[in-house]
């Protein structure tokens, strides 16, 4: 991922009346054309993302006093929802903030396809788009009347709801997940600000015949159980191929994250949730390349990777021990 942040203070340069961090996705494949092909599609998001940066700043220059507790504010951060041989799915969440009681969540998914870096639109995923639709309209109405969605008895969604379901599929307000397809609803679309975002989670089991079996993930994978390793080192003093590096100091020392056996769904990630790096598998001789400050006091990266029979292990990436040694801890 690249992280690109601004501020703008007043003209006395005493408070701070704007702040943006816009995070953006960098894609490798096996392929170059197709690793190409995906990165520019998300340069023109990021284009899209960085103007509405700066309509926040705009606005922020206009205001009639500044508040130094709480300045104008455009955040972007990006997640992987699915990353594997078949699909990317990507979600990016957009904060944003310009005076008021408080602020306001969008998110932008993007889903492709990873052997031909084509964009997937609803069509693309099924034979027949306009079954699939009504019958994602249908199940989404089923969930939509169980007791998850009702606050004292009632029902949390506005009384018109239900026209607003075809516009977020028709919309594509949607993307794959591990468990599923999700059709989602920002803030006030369909329910009032308080209830959030609201997700329908469509699980691939009923979707088998609607969309096209290479879209389907297997939850069988090859091979024993592996384990993932940490130490210091580089690319210039080990025998590891390294698959991957990532940054998140720029003063950072390199920090080697290698498996024994095969491992699966790889990321590292802050202790706040962001996303520093992901990838789908890692196999012995194979080596990820962090290059980051590991505080004394607590981890502040956290590695989670799942085994070959699906369970997930999660560790935090902590001083050693010995001096200039690594090690991974269990970490609630």
């Amino acid at each position: 991922y690249d992280t690109v942040t601004s501020s703008l203070s007043n003209t006395e340069g005493d408070t701070v009346i704007f702040e943006s961090e816009i995070v953006t996705p960098v894609v490798t494949l096996k392929s170059n054309k197709t690793s190409d092909k995906i990165n520019n599609l998300l340069n023109e998001l990021l284009v899209a993302y960085s103007e509405g940066a700066d309509a926040i700043k705009s606005a922020s220059l206009a205001q009639d006093s500044f508040n130094d507790e709480a300045p104008y504010e455009y955040k972007c951060d990006v997640l992987i929802a699915r990353g594997d041989i078949s699909v990317l799915s990507l979600i990016y969440d957009i904060y944003t903030y310009s005076g008021g009681t408080h602020g306001y969540t969008t998110r932008t998914a993007r889903c492709f396809d990873t052997q031909t870096g084509a964009e997937l639109k609803l069509e693309d995923i099924t034979d027949d788009i306009d079954t699939l639709k009504e019958f994602l309209y249908g199940y989404i109405l089923n969930l939509a009347a169980g007791e998850k969605y009702t606050f004292d008895g009632e029902s949390i969604f506005f009384e018109d709801f239900t026209a607003v379901i075809p516009k977020l599929i028709e919309g594509n307000n949607w993307y794959f997940a591990k468990d599923g397809l999700v059709v989602y609803a920002d803030p006030y679309s369909i329910a009032s600000f308080v209830q959030g975002r609201i997700d329908f989670v469509i699980p691939y089991g009923v979707l088998e015949g609607l969309i096209h079996d290479k879209y389907i993930p297997t939850e069988e994978h090859e091979g024993e159980s592996g384990m993932i390793l940490a130490e210091r080192g580089d690319s210039e003093d080990t025998s590891l191929k390294i698959v991957g590096t990532a940054s998140t100091d720029a003063n950072g020392y390199g920090v080697l994250l290698s498996a024994e056996e095969t491992v699966y769904e790889v990321r590292v990630h802050t202790v706040s949730g962001q996303e520093v790096f992901y990838r789908n598998y890692l196999t012995t001789g194979e080596a990820i390349q962090l290059n980051t400050v590991i505080p004394d006091y607590a981890p502040k990266l956290i590695l989670s990777y799942k085994l070959a029979d699906g369970t997930v292990i999660t560790r935090g990436i902590a001083n050693g021990d010995e001096a200039n040694s690594v090690m991974l801890i269990e970490v609630d």
